[in-house]
């Protein structure tokens, strides 16, 4: 949108924010703040809360498996991403 520049310097301004970032779907805000986390702090692990809606890509679809451990919760989610996400209650 042609808006979105004027809209994002407003939002700025009203919340001292240096930056905005408009996304179509909590799904895809998850994982851009999934990516950045990562970035900043140079870890792999997530920590997840179960029972919560984290959104539905594959780096989020997990569920205790007990133990501290995380497995997928569906077919098709490689088993090697619950590797990295860990599920609180």
């Amino acid at each position: 949108s042609d808006l979105c520049g004027e809209v994002a310097a407003l939002v700025a301004k009203l919340t001292g924010l240096e930056r905005v970032a408009f996304v179509n779907s909590g799904t895809e805000a998850i994982m851009t703040a999934v990516r950045l986390a990562r970035a900043a702090t140079h870890r792999d692990k997530i920590v997840l809360f179960e029972g919560s809606y984290h959104g539905h890509f594959d780096g989020v679809l997990c569920r205790p498996q007990g133990g501290g451990k995380s497995i997928p919760v569906a077919p098709g989610v490689p088993k090697t991403i619950a590797d990295d996400v860990v599920v609180l209650p």
